[in-house]
């Protein structure tokens, strides 16, 4: 299996067991939906820079720090 696979597959019962709680539990607080929404968001995110780190054209890197390089996906390409 690729880290790709088992991410999504990690995420995809993150985002589903998120949107349930805060659409169907009625005692939910307004604060917990909210939370529930950020997870939701969170993951879907989380989701789309996975998939830009599989189809990278180029590998752009920034200086997070100084002497510390990491790939920016913002500036990266997809193939």
């Amino acid at each position: 299996m690729t880290i790709r696979h088992e991410v999504n597959n990690a995420l995809t019962a993150i985002v589903a067991e998120s949107q349930l709680l805060s659409e169907t539990e009625t005692n939910l607080s307004s604060d917990g939906k909210a939370s529930a929404k950020t997870i939701h968001e969170a993951a879907l995110r989380i989701a789309a820079d996975v998939r830009k780190l599989t189809t990278l054209a180029d590998a752009p890197v920034t200086e997070y720090v100084p002497g510390v390089q990491m790939i920016d996906l913002r500036a990266a390409r997809s193939i």
